[in-house]
């Protein structure tokens, strides 16, 4: 979570806010990330690690719904926890949606990219009544744009003798 203000306790605002979401589980853990700075406006994030993967996608979920309702809530961003390997896998991803969008600018085409949570990359168009849609049969061309080295799937390896 991010933009939150820090009142020394972070457990407290999280059940507060699970409790008017109505959500039953509550956080295994809450913490603050990263070195307190001198600078005031800097919040740092603060991490909430539910107790299973499905939990936390039902808080994401519900905190999405609840911001279309409260004012206050609209400024605070949610995301998924992510590794080192992942964070860096989506900040390539965003590098290669960002390159795809200055192109489609500069061919002053109706169309858009973005990056989901998981990393991948989406197309848009604009409808002739303006209305942006998701290209749903669009793969990211990997002859142009790479990723970077791809992992090695290690479980259906076999030895050939």
């Amino acid at each position: 979570m991010s933009k939150i203000k820090e009142h020394g306790r972070d457990d407290t605002v999280v059940s507060d806010l699970c409790k008017k979401m109505d959500f039953c589980s509550r956080p295994t853990e809450v913490k603050r990330l990263g070195k307190k700075t001198t600078n005031d406006n800097y919040r740092l994030l603060l991490k909430v690690t539910f107790s299973s993967v499905f939990a936390s996608g039902v808080f994401r979920s519900r905190f999405n719904e609840m911001k279309k309702e409260y004012e206050t809530l609209r400024r605070i961003s949610l995301r998924p926890g992510r590794t080192k390997e992942e964070h860096e896998e989506y900040k390539n991803s965003v590098t290669i949606a960002n390159k795809l969008n200055d192109e489609a600018n500069k061919s002053e085409n109706n169309t858009s990219y973005s990056v989901r949570d998981n990393g991948a990359v989406w197309k848009y168009e604009k409808n002739n009544d303006g209305k942006w849609s998701r290209v749903a049969d669009w793969k990211l061309p990997s002859e142009n744009y790479q990723r970077g080295p791809k992992k090695q799937n290690l479980t259906n390896t076999s030895a050939q003798h």
